[in-house]
């Protein structure tokens, strides 16, 4: 049942992303993942999760989801090194949205190679602010945490 429905939001979110995809030249195509992983976990200041957080408003990119796919096929540039090298592969990130809805702790889970890895951390570092998460009863610091993979081929 999971396989499925991971599989639809795939089909799903690939038909609204095909057209946004492709960069400047014909030879490379840089995809965001055709999912952004939604669940989340809730951190405190300290950087411990916590487990009984209930998530009033959930942070929200400038535009929503499909602004968001367009921001990182415009900002990503793929590697010149990478396209020479053939190289091509999905770099899983992950990044938080603060309590002030400011990108931040930006990381590779899964990286394909430096070159990749590190345009990726640049482009999702340069997100503009998203709206402000809201935790019921929270006002300490907060983190909310999100993994976006993305896909670079080459054609």
């Amino acid at each position: 049942m999971k396989k499925e429905i991971i599989i639809v939001a795939i089909i799903l979110f690939s038909v609204n992303l095909l057209n946004s995809q492709e960069k400047k030249e014909n030879l490379k195509k840089i995809e965001t993942g055709n999912w952004l992983d939604l669940t989340f976990r809730v951190l405190n200041e300290k950087g411990e999760e916590m487990p009984f957080s209930c998530v009033e408003q959930m942070p929200d990119f400038p535009g929503g989801y499909n602004a968001l796919a367009k921001f990182i096929t415009d900002t990503l540039e793929y590697p010149i090194s990478a396209i020479r090298d053939s190289v091509e592969g999905n770099v899983i990130t992950r990044f938080a949205i603060d309590k002030n809805g400011k990108v931040c702790n930006v990381i590779t889970l899964k990286g394909v190679r430096n070159d990749l890895d590190s345009t990726c951390v640049k482009a999702i570092s340069l997100m503009p602010n998203w709206t402000r998460p809201k935790l019921l009863d929270v006002d300490d610091e907060f983190l909310i945490q999100f993994v976006l993979p993305i896909k670079f081929r080459l054609e």
